[in-house]
């Protein structure tokens, strides 16, 4: 998993992080990338399921009950990430958090604000 956190932390701007908790990593200030791509695909290079989200874009991929959590929480929209019908024992959902235009629209002209990182917590985990 250190290698793993290693690989997501590279590119981050000087602001920016990624923190881990389990399999789940939070990351903010990444310079942009196919998060859905680099989830199914760090899974198989790495051999074991791990869960991002973007927390600055409101962007999350992973387990279904996690996606539906957040959506649960904070609203926005969880869905089934097209790779769910075509892989094996693994959970890629999409949650879409509904910051995520507003952040969008905050990256043209600076830096996005992240999601309140205890607050995404309490809700993946209490």
């Amino acid at each position: 998993m250190d290698q793993l956190q290693e690989e997501l932390s590279f590119g981050l701007v000087k602001e920016g992080y990624c923190k881990r908790i389990g399999n789940i990593f939070f990351r903010a200030g990444h310079s942009g990338c196919v998060q859905r791509d680099v989830v199914y695909y760090g899974s198989k290079r790495y051999g074991l399921n791990f869960e991002l989200i973007a927390m600055d874009w409101s962007y999350f991929t992973g387990s279904k009950n996690h996606a539906l959590a957040l959506q649960e929480a904070f609203g926005g929209k969880a869905y089934p990430s097209e790779y769910v019908s075509c892989v094996d024992g693994m959970d890629l959902w999409i949650w879409e958090g509904p910051e995520r235009e507003e952040q969008k629209e905050e990256s043209l002209h600076g830096t996005p604000h992240c999601l309140d990182f205890e607050e995404i917590k309490a809700a993946l985990f209490d």
